[in-house]
């Protein structure tokens, strides 16, 4: 197992050197912590297991074993176990909370961030996880709201008014037994001409 004074020189300085590339600090952790592993999936980081606390168990691919680490450090000091989640969840967890969900997504990131989720580090910085991810929602639905706003109403789907038969008096054209609606109240459309058009109005 990689010693925690080793993840806090390798890992907690690159994290402090490099506060504005996420990537790298990412890129870091996962090697040291599956150095087996050449490009990890969310698979890979962790063993289901119902019957723990979160469904999962540590695996055989990680050296760290983070989780493992912060629990055993209460048996010597209670304060030491806090001192480790809490530089976990500040130097780590709450910057790729937010580099994972902002575009463009870097997969390191992503897995990091699931990795130290199931880790149970959110729980020594809770409200400030909370926070994160009030403001992360916010910007998304910013985001959307712009999008949303930006979209343009369709005025018709054909390029002149269609008579209905039933308005008129006539009768529709059956096949198979099935009244052609679409194509009666929309006529051809472009993007569908391809593709078997009776068959997608059925």
């Amino acid at each position: 197992r990689v010693p925690w004074e080793v993840f806090e020189r390798e890992v907690i300085q690159v994290a402090e050197a490099n506060p504005d590339d996420p990537e790298k600090l990412a890129t870091a952790f996962l090697k040291l912590a599956f150095p087996d592993l050449v490009n990890p999936k969310k698979s890979q980081l962790f063993s289901t297991d119902p019957q723990t606390k979160l469904g999962k168990r540590i695996c055989k691919f990680d050296r760290l074993r983070l989780y493992e680490q912060i629990e055993e450090a209460a048996a010597r000091d209670p304060e030491e176990r806090l001192r480790r989640g809490r530089l976990c969840g500040e130097k780590l967890l709450l910057p790729m909370m937010h580099a994972a969900s902002t575009p463009p997504q870097k997969k390191n990131t992503v897995l990091l961030t699931w990795y130290l989720l199931f880790s149970d580090v959110a729980m020594f910085v809770i409200k400030d996880v909370r926070a994160k991810a009030t403001e992360l929602l916010g910007e998304h639905q910013g985001q959307l709201t712009e999008l949303r706003d930006a979209l343009l109403i369709l005025p018709t789907l054909t390029q002149t008014a269609t008579s209905y038969p039933e308005t008129t008096g006539g009768t529709r054209e059956m096949y198979n037994g099935n009244v052609l609606h679409q194509w009666h109240a929309h006529s051809d459309l472009d993007w569908l001409a391809p593709r078997n058009v009776v068959k997608a109005f059925e």
